[in-house]
Parts: structure tokens; sequence; C-alpha cells
């Protein structure tokens, strides 16, 4: 009896942790300014869903028509909007714990190459800093994002190149990222 009541007593606050996280994505979706950003639809490259993308005024380098490399047969799309904007796509099916076995791989010890510092950590993106241990600030640090977005029953991993980039490109990445929606298949 005790247990029950104390599972009782525990539902809801749990519930609302929850709801919160989602509550939270909403609220910082519904703040961002895309004042210099276009959409973009991604359903003629058969991923039904819409991203919104920087323009060439934001500065970055970045073009107005974007590229997207992809073959038919593939799980895997590249899209390039200029040189510091690059980012790849891939499907994943029914996996849906993507973020997780990023970060999991990110500090993981046997990977001690770089120290990670996370920018942004929530369920379904990650912003990170990535910098190479024992470089004494000799190399600048790279930022990057990573991304995971259930369209239509599907799981993709949105993620920046392994190069990474710099602050303000990875700031307009989030945005990016953040405002991938699905749309109604025809």
């Amino acid at each position: 009896m005790k247990n029950l009541c104390f599972l009782l007593l525990i539902i809801p606050f749990i519930t609302s942790c929850f709801s919160e996280q989602s509550d939270d994505s909403a609220k910082k979706l519904k703040n961002l300014d895309f004042y210099q950003f276009f959409s973009f639809d991604l359903s003629k490259y058969d991923i039904p869903a819409t991203i919104m993308l920087p323009d060439e005024t934001v500065g970055i380098g970045t073009s107005f028509i974007p590229e997207v490399k992809h073959n038919d047969d593939d799980f895997l799309w590249e899209v390039n909007i200029g040189p510091s904007f690059v980012f790849l796509i891939e499907d994943y099916g029914d996996l849906k714990d993507l973020v997780n076995q990023q970060k999991a791989k990110l500090t993981d010890p046997k990977n001690s190459f770089y120290s990670i510092k996370f920018l942004v950590n929530e369920p379904d993106i990650l912003i990170y800093e990535r910098i190479i241990k024992d470089s004494e600030g000799k190399r600048p640090p790279t930022y990057h994002a990573y991304a995971q977005k259930k369209i239509n029953g599907i799981y993709y991993e949105f993620k920046t190149t392994d190069s990474g980039n710099t602050k303000k490109v990875i700031e307009c990445f989030e945005k990016s990222f953040r405002s991938i929606k699905e749309v109604s298949k025809k």
C-alpha cells in the first residue's frame, strides 16, 4: 500500500517534468526569429518536412539555392548552401534514441582526443563545443550541432560535418534544426 501511495504521488511530478520539457522546446521555437531565413521543402527529396535555412544576408557565406545530394537507394542526404553551411541527414527508421547515443559517443573516455562542452543538451538536439585536448590554446574550438526528428513515423539524424563550424554558424544551424516541421504527404 505504501508503494502504491508513493507511486500515485510521484506520477504527476514525472508527468509535469516531461510536459515542461516539451513546453520549453515549443517556447524556444516560438521565440526564434527567422528573419534572414527561408523555408526549404525537403519533400521532393523523399523527406516530408520543411526546414528554415539562412539566406545570403546572414553573413556566413550562404547562397540562396540549396544543393541536395542524394542517391535514390541511399539513406543519406547532404544539404549544402555554401562552404560553411553543409549538413547531413540520415534515415534511421525506428531507432529513436539517436541524441543519447551521440552524447554517449562524445563523452566516452575511450574517445578522449577531444574535450566536449555541451552548450545545448536537450532530448532532441545537442549543440557542443569541441576542443583538441592538450592543444594548449593553439587551436580554436569547433562547434557542432546534432538533432533527431521524427518525421512521418521515421527518425532522422541531422548533423553538421565533422570539421565543425564557428559559433555564429552553429547558432544558425540550431535555428534550422529547431525549425524542422513535418508536412502531410500528398
